[in-house]
């Protein structure tokens, strides 16, 4: 398989030498932790194919291909712009053998590195035992064999995601429908190959794949323009059109922002014919900058809300308000300042399916479904906890397990206000009855649930042989924290503090208690 033998083939290029002169004479030395940071900056790097000739007569040539690969690259090298430290650009005829081995160099990148794979050309489909598979072209392929002179698409999109950067996209300006950019055998015509774009679980934390066209749909060369034409609308994003492709502006043109742009003018230049199709997983602040000045390309401070949905997912074509202005559908990217605002998701057929405030914090990136959960908020929940308590007296303490219920509020204006209940039955020291009511708020913050406030409790430590039983009631605060594995189910921990009065020596004086308690468990919520 080509991606497994990519990675097996993996080494460090050797480093060529540099072609400055070095001056002769003493040059001020740096220190030990100055080499390393010069060594371990983050590196920016891109390789870039654009083939307009193919030799199987099979193949027609494409116009506009190089033309594609070159001008993007230019982009790429200028140091204002792109700031790329490393762009590799290949347009004269690159073989099957000649793009393997430069993907192969690519293996030598770190973590912190970005990454840019983009290729223009031809792509194809065949059919096979198990399906139809994609290929990309390069000049040698052969339409008999493309199994062995073609690049398999799907193999490529898996060795891609392994690769190490946390931060690349994959950009690829090609068809496989046999109409535009691609040719298909008339024998292989009713191939059916699956989903374009990679599963989500395959992706990396700040990957990005950008295709210039979906499933069954052509990517078009535009003569006028002299480009493909989505990649003349990447290029347009990234260079005369920074300002309008800049939507949150940040001073930097992400993979998010210049697909945004190129969907859009795609689609109207020709008449929905050809509809890109992209793929993002960001997590915090991983998305890949694709241009904007050195001091912006370090600094964002503006929210993202995302989606980018297979098809017939149930939120594609969801409109979202902010603080009462419609900003944008889905898929796409909407940007907004840092702050609280108000936001209304909207389905296709204007049913409101989450409404509310939220905060946003700078740099903040969130995917529609979790924004809205964030939004809705649970209304009920269910609690299964183990527990330990005690604090009193030095030997009264119990463990057991406990069982709560509560009730959330879910509109304002006292939206997540939460009303608790609890139940805990335990031994240790003696049997112990633990009931609690409370009354308190609760929000989720990304994929951590907070709650706060104050329980009356009700303690019962019933008499033993030869020992004195107890009860009381008790009064304080409670706090949880809990982790959101699920859309209907989190982890919480929460403590416990309760204030009392009672006789603890029988010396007919009432003394201040406390009661302290912790428990741990699951939480299911609806």
């Amino acid at each position: 398989m080509i991606w497994a033998w990519l990675l097996a083939s993996c080494v460090r290029a050797p480093v060529e030498a540099a072609g400055d002169l070095t001056p002769r004479g003493v040059e001020p030395a740096r220190s030990t932790r100055e080499a390393l940071n010069a060594v371990m900056q983050p590196r920016r790097v891109a390789l870039l194919i654009g083939i307009d000739r193919y030799d199987d007569p099979q193949f027609p040539d494409l116009k506009h291909a190089v033309h594609d690969a070159n001008l993007l690259g230019s982009i790429f090298e200028d140091r204002v712009v792109g700031g790329f430290d490393e762009v590799n650009v290949q347009v004269s005829g690159p073989t099957r053998a000649d793009m393997l081995a430069s993907l192969r160099n690519l293996g030598h990148l770190r973590r912190d590195d970005v990454l840019v794979v983009y290729f223009s050309g031809h792509g194809t489909r065949a059919t096979t035992g198990t399906g139809g598979r994609r290929f990309l072209l390069q000049r040698d392929s052969r339409a008999a064999d493309l199994a062995t002179t073609a690049i398999d698409l799907e193999e490529l999109q898996r060795w891609f995601s392994n690769l190490a950067p946390a931060r690349k996209a994959l950009i690829v300006d090609a068809c496989f429908s046999g109409d535009g950019k691609s040719v298909v055998r008339p024998e292989d015509r009713g191939a059916k190959p699956g989903q374009l774009l990679p599963a989500a679980a395959t992706r990396g934390p700040g990957e990005a794949h950008l295709f210039a066209t979906s499933t069954g749909r052509p990517a078009l060369e535009d003569d006028e323009l002299g480009h493909g034409v989505y990649t003349y609308y990447l290029i347009e994003s990234l260079s005369w059109s920074f300002a309008k492709a800049d939507r949150d502006g940040d001073g930097v043109i992400t993979a998010w922002e210049a697909h945004d742009f190129a969907r859009t003018r795609t689609l109207r230049r020709t008449g929905e014919r050809q509809v890109p199709e992209a793929a993002f997983r960001v997590v915090g602040m991983a998305d890949v900058v694709l241009a904007g000045r050195p001091q912006f390309r370090k600094q964002r401070d503006r929210s993202l809300v995302y989606l980018y949905p297979p098809p017939h997912h149930p939120m594609s074509g969801a409109t979202v308000l902010v603080d009462g202005r419609a900003r944008g559908s889905f898929p796409g990217t909407v940007t907004l300042l840092p702050g609280r605002h108000h936001f209304r998701f909207k389905e296709s057929d204007g049913t409101t399916f989450a409404e509310g405030h939220l905060k946003l914090v700078p740099g903040a990136t969130l995917r529609v479904e979790d924004l809205a959960r964030q939004l809705r908020g649970p209304a009920y929940g269910v609690i299964a906890h183990g527990f330990a308590a005690g604090g009193f007296l030095p030997n009264e303490t119990g463990f057991g397990g406990a069982i709560g219920a509560y009730i959330r509020n879910n509109s304002t204006p006292l939206r997540g206000l939460v009303l608790t209940g609890e139940a805990a039955v335990g031994g240790g020291s003696r049997p112990l009855i633990d009931l609690g009511l409370g009354l308190g708020v609760q929000h989720d913050r990304g994929r951590w649930r907070l709650r706060a406030g104050g329980e009356l409790r009700h303690v019962t430590l019933p008499t033993t042989t030869g020992r004195e039983g107890w009860w009381f009631f008790g009064l304080g605060p409670t706090a949880t924290i809990g982790f959101v594995s699920g859309d209907r189910m989190a982890w919480t921990l929460r403590t416990r503090v309760a204030l009392a009065g009672l006789d603890t020596d029988d010396d007919g004086l009432v003394d201040p208690i406390w009661w302290r308690a912790a428990s741990f468990g699951p939480e299911w919520t609806w």
